[in-house]
């Protein structure tokens, strides 16, 4: 995988349904600084979305 490959539809979608559900929770989107529509996560590499992926799945964590 190189840095410049993009982003998968899988991983856009699953990116907008955490953004939807961080949405949703209690914390909202307070904590949260990225891309909230799908063209601007489909412009991610690879690499950038996993990264994003794991952000989000960080936030539900709650913020530090």
């Amino acid at each position: 995988m190189t840095q410049h490959t993009p982003a998968t539809s899988a991983q856009v979608n699953y990116v907008m349904k955490l953004i939807a559900e961080l949405d949703d929770s209690d914390f909202g989107l307070e904590f949260y600084q990225g891309p909230t529509d799908r063209e601007a996560v489909a412009a991610y590499s690879k690499l950038e979305a996993s990264t994003l992926i794991q952000t989000l799945k960080d936030l539900f964590d709650g913020p530090c």
